[in-house]
C-alpha cells in the first residue's frame, strides 16, 4: 500500500483551514487605518446653482476593526457624503466653504468606524443664478454599416433639443448639448436607439429629459446612370446665334437603393448662367450640376459644354 504525503493528508488540510480561520479572525478584531473613496453630493440652495466644478468623490482616512473597515469598504453600498449648502459657512452671497467638520455632518451609511481626515481638506463652491436654457442635441454615435449599405441623411434625434438648467454664467456659452458616446455595429436597416445625454457636468448643470432616441434611415447602396439630361440657360434668354452643345448629359448617382429608384432626369439640374455664355470667349463652359438630397454625384459625361457663334452672326458684325 503506497504510503500518503503528508501534504495529502485531511488531517494537514483541515488543520490549515483551522489556522487560517484563526488568523482570519485574529487580523479582522485588529485596529487598522485606511483610506476609503466616498461620493459627494453638494446640494445648492433652492435659488441658486453651482458654477465651478467639484469633485464627484472625496477621500477620507478612517479608523476602525478589520471587520467593520471591510464591511464598509466592500459591502456598504450607500455610503455616501451628502453636503446641503444652506447649512454651510457663506464667504460671500454667492461663494460657499465646505469644511471637514461639513463633510463629516453629511456622512451617510457609516457606523462604528471613526472618520479621521478628509481629502479635501475644504471645498470652496462658487454659485449664480439658475436659469434655463434650450438647446439642440448633437449625437456622438459611430454607425459602423455592414458592407454595402448607406445612411441617408443624418443622424436625427427625438426631442432635438434639451433644456439645460444651471448657473446662468456656465450656460450661457452651451450652442448644443451632445449624447453619450455610443457605438453600433453590422447596421444593414433602419434603427431607432434610447441613448442617455452627457453627464459630463452633471454637478453643475441639470439636463432634462436625460435620455433621447436617435434614429436613421439605412438602405441599400446603389448606383443609377441617368441618361439625356438637358442642359437648361438660366437668368436669361439665350439669342440664337448663340449655340451650346451637347444639349443632353448622362449623369451618375450613387445613394441608397430607395432613393434612386424615385428619382427621375427632371430631378437632376444642369444650368449654365446666360452672362457665362454670352461672356465666354474660350469657348469652354463648365456647367453647373445639382442632384438630388442625399444621392452623390459619381460622374458626368461630358463634363464640358462647347459654346460657338453662328457664322452668319459674324458676318453681320
Amino acid at each position: 500500500m503506497e504510503k500518503k504525503h503528508w501534504y495529502k493528508t485531511k488531517n494537514f488540510w483541515g488543520a490549515l483551514f483551522v489556522a487560517f480561520g484563526l488568523w482570519m479572525y485574529v487580523s479582522l478584531t485588529d485596529e487598522y487605518q485606511t483610506v476609503v473613496s466616498v461620493p459627494l453630493t453638494v446640494v445648492p440652495p433652492t435659488d441658486r446653482s453651482i458654477e465651478n466644478n467639484i469633485p464627484s468623490r472625496i477621500s477620507v482616512d478612517v479608523a476602525g476593526n478589520g471587520w467593520h473597515l471591510f464591511n464598509y469598504i466592500y459591502a456598504n453600498n450607500i455610503k455616501k457624503c451628502s453636503v446641503k449648502l444652506d447649512e454651510v459657512r457663506r464667504d460671500d452671497d454667492s461663494i460657499f466653504v465646505i469644511s471637514s467638520m461639513d463633510m463629516q455632518k453629511g456622512l451617510e451609511g457609516i457606523s462604528r468606524i471613526v472618520p479621521q481626515r478628509f481629502h479635501p481638506e475644504r471645498i470652496r463652491v462658487i454659485t449664480g443664478e439658475i436659469v434655463e436654457k434650450e438647446v439642440r442635441v448633437v449625437t456622438d454615435v459611430n454607425v459602423n454599416l455592414k458592407d454595402g449599405f448607406v445612411i441617408i441623411g443624418d443622424i436625427n434625434t427625438e426631442p432635438q433639443t434639451v433644456t439645460i438648467i444651471g448657473n446662468r454664467n456656465l450656460i450661457d456659452s452651451i450652442r448644443f448639448w451632445k449624447t453619450k458616446n455610443i457605438q453600433f455595429n453590422n447596421v444593414n436597416s433602419n434603427f431607432s436607439h434610447t441613448v442617455q445625454v452627457s453627464d459630463s457636468l452633471s454637478s453643475v448643470i441639470d439636463v432634462r429629459p436625460q435620455t433621447v432616441t436617435v434614429f436613421a434611415d439605412v438602405q441599400q447602396y446603389a448606383e443609377m446612370t441617368f441618361n439625356d439630361v438637358e442642359v437648361r440657360v438660366i437668368n436669361g434668354h439665350l439669342p440664337p446665334q448663340h449655340i451650346i452643345s451637347p444639349q443632353f448629359f448622362s449623369v451618375t448617382l450613387s445613394g441608397g437603393i430607395e432613393i434612386l429608384s424615385k428619382i427621375n432626369t427632371s430631378d437632376i439640374f444642369i444650368t449654365v448662367d446666360y452672362e457665362a455664355i454670352i461672356n465666354n470667349k474660350s469657348g469652354v463652359i463648365k456647367p453647373t450640376i445639382t442632384v438630388p438630397p442625399f444621392t452623390k454625384m459619381l460622374n458626368v459625361s461630358p463634363q464640358f459644354l462647347h459654346h460657338n457663334i453662328s457664322m452668319k452672326f459674324r458676318n453681320r458684325i
